[in-house]
This record gives C-alpha cells, structure tokens and sequence, in this order.
C-alpha cells in the first residue's frame, strides 16, 4: 500500500507554489499573464511610425525600374503601327546619394634654420543630422542610376520605319545611345 507522503510532488513541497495553487482560478490568471506576454513580444517587433517612414522612403530599384518600363510602354504604344509592346529595361546600379560637407583649413607654420614653412590641409566631414533621435547625414541630391539597356517588344517591329521610330523615341526619352536599345518583333 502506498504511503500518503509518497504521493505528494516535488512540486507540492515549495511554499510559493502551494499559495498559487490556494489562489481562485489561478489557471486563468496564467493564460492571462502568458497572452499578455505574448502581446507586448509582438507589439514591440512590429515596425514604429518613424521606422515605417523611413523604410518607404528609402529607394526601391525594382519600383523605379518597373515605373520607367510601365512609362515606357505607355508612350510606345501610342505611336503609330507599334501594336502590343513590352518593355524590360536595365539600370547599371543603384541609388546614390551626396552629401552636405563641412570643411575646415588648417595652416601649421614651422621654423626652420632662419627660414619659415607653411602646410595648410583641409578637413572635410559629411554634416550630420538628428532626425527622430535618430543620426543620419545631409543628403544634398539624390542620383538615380543610369539606364544601361532597353529592350522593346512588340507586334510592329517587323516594319523597319516603326522600329526606327521607337528606338529614337527611347534614346531621345531616357538618354541612351541608340546601340543600347533593341527592338524585336513579338507575337502577334
């Protein structure tokens, strides 16, 4: 026959657990406690206001592309015996930017046997900001990358004067060379 001391748990031997166990609905308590938990774990992962703003505003290479290519397609297709078209354009890069610059000249003069020498060098640093208590620097101008290469699609290239006037329509668009656009015919 067992022994009543030999059924009790580690578990029921610890003075804090036992006063849990004396608290009404304590097993209600615990699913709230551990809900609430988790709610404070996924509202501090979800992006701030100011984390949101900066992520839509940075740029975005596949946007602009699409923007150009979408653009592109518009203009193309109102030209006369163009029919269905297609644009893919390539950029060579990114996004670059230029940044305000602080500079400041500094002139060392040193003696030497009777006669003087002057060295002047200057310093330059990019100014930073705060911006929402974040630091980031002056942006002066924001350079969008170069077109590198444009490829046209469409049911009218088979005639020759369509496609010269798409691959002057381009070049004269984006400002790219003529050889770095290609026209071809598409399905029909």
């Amino acid at each position: 026959m067992s022994n009543k001391s030999d059924d009790v748990s580690l578990w029921d031997k610890i003075p804090l657990i036992q006063k849990l166990k004396s608290i009404k609905h304590f097993e209600f308590i615990l699913i709230g406690i551990f809900v609430a938990v988790l709610g404070v774990i996924y509202l501090s992962s979800k992006p701030t206001n100011s984390q949101k703003n900066n992520e839509s505003t940075s740029f975005d290479l596949q946007v602009y592309t699409s923007s150009i290519e979408k653009r592109l397609e518009s203009v193309i297709g109102d030209i006369s015996g163009v029919g269905r078209v297609s644009v893919m354009v390539t950029l060579d890069g990114g996004m670059s930017y230029e940044y305000a610059k602080e500079s400041e000249e500094v002139t060392t003069t040193s003696s030497v046997s009777g006669g003087s020498n002057s060295k002047t060098t200057v310093n330059e640093s990019v100014v930073i900001v705060t911006q929402n208590g974040k630091n980031t620097p002056l942006i002066v101008r924001e350079i969008y990358p170069n077109v590198s290469g444009v490829l046209v699609v469409c049911s009218g290239a088979g005639n020759v004067a369509v496609k010269l006037n798409i691959i002057n329509a381009v070049s004269t668009l984006l400002g790219v060379s003529e050889n770095k656009i290609e026209v071809l015919p598409g399905n029909k």
